[in-house]
C-alpha cells in the first residue's frame, strides 16, 4: 500500500534536515508512540493506533537506513508486532525542499499490514495515516519552535574546571633541642679468673725399713706434674709399677722381721 503525505516546519531546510535525520529526536513527536530505547539512528518501543474498532498496540522499532545529505533525501524503515492482529511494516522516503524560511517535507510511505488491518480499505488507511502524519508534524514543529526539543546524538560537554597553581609549602620542621653527649659508663672489666690449678694424684706412700726392722711411710714433699709428652710411655708406667710393687715389698719386710724376732729369742 502506497501512502503520499506532506507537511512544512517552520525552521530552515538546513536545521530540518538535522532534525529530519535525528531518529531519537522525532520519535516522541509520533503520536501514540512510548520510546524505550533511542540513539540518532534508531528508536525502539511501542506504537498505538486506532483503526476503526480496532485498538492496535505495535511492538517495534524505527532505523535511519539512508540519509543523502545532498539531495535531503532520508529513508525510515520502520516494523511492529502486535500480539494478536498481525504486523505492520513500512518504508518511508523523506524529501525536504526549501520553501522560504521554512522547509517542505514531502512522504513517500510503502506500507504492509497483515491480520485484521489488512481487511480496511485504502481510503480509510490514508485518512488514518494522514491523520497521524498532521499530528506529528504539529507536534514537531511546536518542539522546533519552542526549542525544547534535544538532539539524542548530542554529548553533554564536561564541566570545565580551571586548572589552580598549587603550592606546595614546606612544613615547619621543630629541631629537637640539643642533647649533651654522654660518655659511655664504663663497664667493669671482668675480674681474670685464678690460674687453673692442676692437682695431681699423689703417690702412693711408699714404706722404707729403719734401721731396727719397722717400716715408715715416705711421702712425696710436692705433688709431681702430670707427665709432660717429652716422658714418653715411662712416666706414665713408673708410678703404676710403684703402686703395684709397694705391698709386696711391705709384706715380705714383715715376714723377714718376725723370722729375725724369733732367731734372737731362741
Amino acid at each position: 500500500m502506497q501512502l503520499e503525505h506532506s507537511f512544512t516546519l517552520p525552521v530552515g531546510i538546513d536545521e530540518a534536515w538535522r532534525t529530519l535525520r535525528d531518529i531519537g529526536a522525532i520519535a516522541g513527536s509520533m503520536p501514540g508512540s512510548t520510546v524505550d530505547t533511542a540513539s540518532a539512528d534508531r528508536a525502539a518501543g511501542t506504537l498505538k493506533v486506532k483503526l476503526g474498532p480496532l485498538n492496535l498496540n505495535y511492538k517495534g522499532a524505527a532505523e535511519l537506513v539512508e540519509a543523502d545529505e545532498a539531495a535531503r533525501r532520508a529513508v525510515v524503515a520502520a516494523n511492529g508486532d502486535t500480539a494478536r492482529n498481525g504486523n505492520a511494516m513500512a518504508r518511508v522516503v523523506a524529501t525536504l525542499a526549501a520553501d522560504g524560511e521554512a522547509t517542505t517535507v514531502r512522504l513517500a510511505t510503502e506500507l504492509d499490514v497483515t491480520g485484521k488491518p489488512a481487511q480496511f480499505t485504502h481510503s480509510v488507511m490514508t485518512d488514518v495515516g494522514t491523520r497521524m502524519v498532521m499530528q506529528f508534524a504539529a507536534a514537531l514543529s511546536e518542539a522546533l519552535t519552542a526549542g525544547s526539543l534535544t538532539p539524542s546524538s548530542a554529548v553533554a560537554e564536561p564541566d570545565t574546571v580551571p586548572e589552580q597553581e598549587v603550592v606546595l609549602e614546606p612544613e615547619s620542621v621543630v629541631m629537637p633541642e640539643s642533647v649533651p653527649e654522654q660518655e659511655p659508663e664504663s663497664v667493669p672489666e671482668p675480674e681474670t679468673p685464678p690460674e687453673a690449678v692442676v692437682i695431681a694424684a699423689e703417690d702412693d706412700a711408699i714404706p722404707s725399713v729403719n734401721g731396727h726392722g719397722g717400716t715408715t711411710s715416705a711421702v712425696a714433699p710436692a705433688r709431681p706434674t702430670p707427665p709432660s709428652a717429652s716422658r714418653g710411655l715411662t712416666g706414665l708406667v713408673r708410678p703404676a709399677l710403684i703402686r703395684g710393687v709397694a705391698p709386696l715389698a711391705i709384706a715380705a719386710l714383715l715376714v723377714l722381721g718376725a723370722l729375725r724376732r724369733r732367731h734372737r729369742q731362741s
